[in-house]
């Protein structure tokens, strides 16, 4: 049984609003005096493997869970200029929590008679999302109390339009620990 949490905060956030679509159309905005938009979200996966081949030199387990997706967004905004049925200043802000079903695989490839070994995992699953799927490989070296690992991952969340994501991609370097 393994649990994996990422934790995300982009609280306020400089940025601009060039143009604004409302019941009148599409209105350019002359002046942006103060926007701030923050992202907030939190993922959890929870899950079971179970070994299916182990060698002096390799594993390969299959596994199966769910991971949990909470997304936040805000905006506030102070523009300048006449808008028209547009408010001036105000905010916005909207959730979603998506709950999938996953299945994939996991393992370790020993380099040599060494303890370093190359990790890998690939799951994919749906439910509250179309399709989510999430790939991780990296470098790692076991110690006789856990592995400690660096790896590069892949998240990737789809749904469909009208939702708050839509399309959405975590990518980038991670420093992990196993016990």
């Amino acid at each position: 049984i393994f649990t994996d949490i990422i934790y995300l905060d982009f609280s306020n956030e400089s940025s601009a609003v060039n143009k604004v679509t409302g019941p009148g159309g599409v209105v350019e905005v002359p002046i942006n005096t103060n926007t701030q938009t923050s992202l907030k979200g939190l993922v959890w996966e929870l899950a079971a493997s179970y070994a299916v081949a182990r060698s002096d030199t390799a594993t390969l387990e299959v596994l199966g869970g769910f991971r949990y997706l909470n997304l936040e967004s805000t905006v506030d905004w102070q523009l300048a200029g006449p808008l028209g049925l547009f408010p001036q200043s105000g905010s916005s802000s909207r959730s979603e929590d998506l709950l999938d079903a996953i299945v994939g695989v996991r393992g370790k490839l020993k380099l040599g008679g060494s303890n370093w070994f190359v990790p890998y995992y690939l799951d994919a699953g749906a439910g509250s999302s179309q399709f989510t799927w999430q790939a991780e490989a990296g470098i790692g070296y076991a110690f006789k109390w856990g592995d400690v690992l660096l790896a590069y991952r892949h998240l990737s969340y789809e749904q469909e339009s009208g939702k708050l994501i839509q399309d959405m991609r975590f990518s980038g370097p991670g420093l992990g620990v196993a016990f």
